[in-house]
């Protein structure tokens, strides 16, 4: 049997969420390394 079927685990407080410009940095490391071309390239 699994911990979370027998109830033997941890019991531990999670936060979880996101901002809304979270992205923009992930982002702004993958076009610098990968960066998107257009038809003039």
């Amino acid at each position: 049997m699994s911990a979370l079927e027998t109830g033997r685990f941890h019991r531990v407080p999670v936060i979880q969420g996101s901002n809304r410009d979270e992205m923009r940095m992930f982002l702004g490391l993958f076009l610098g390394r990968y960066p998107l071309h257009d038809a003039r390239d």
